[in-house]
């Protein structure tokens, strides 16, 4: 059985690969969900990919594969290897009918915080703390399943 703290190590592996719209190669290149898709790979956990994504993603397409694929936490509550999903704008500015389906980017819960390789950022896969602002943009937090504490 996959645990936890297999996938967050597995990710750390990827710590400064560069950003690379729909990579999935450690220490080559990854988005956001291919650092995802290849630690939980890594870690032994085969989860679901596609790579035909537009480099701005479709909120709606995001969502649908986690609903297919993930299951949704309530609360703000998140545990190492949880996936956290945010807006990448600020909430605030978003008309309240659109807050539930814009979403356009994804971390992995670690017990530092979060990593991801952010394409507005460092443009590298990254490790750090949650910060307020990164809170105040969480949109949902999701369990993968079948994992063992």
């Amino acid at each position: 059985m996959v645990k936890r703290s297999d996938i967050v190590s597995a990710a750390r592996e990827y710590i400064a690969t560069p950003f690379h719209h729909q990579g999935r190669a450690k220490g080559v290149g990854v988005d956001c969900i291919g650092l995802i898709v290849g630690a939980a790979a890594q870690a032994g956990l085969v989860l679901r990919d596609r790579t035909d994504y537009s480099r701005q993603p479709v909120p709606s397409d995001l969502l649908r594969g986690f609903r297919d694929n993930f299951a949704p936490i309530n609360g703000p509550d998140f545990r190492p290897a949880d996936i956290l999903v945010f807006w990448v704008v600020d909430p605030a500015t978003l008309p309240p009918e659109k807050l539930a389906d814009t979403p356009q980017h994804v971390a992995l819960a670690t017990d530092l915080g979060m990593m991801h390789a952010w394409n507005g950022g460092a443009r590298k896969v990254v490790e750090h703390g949650v910060t307020k602002g990164w809170l105040a943009r969480l949109h949902s937090v999701w369990k993968i399943q079948g994992l063992e504490d």
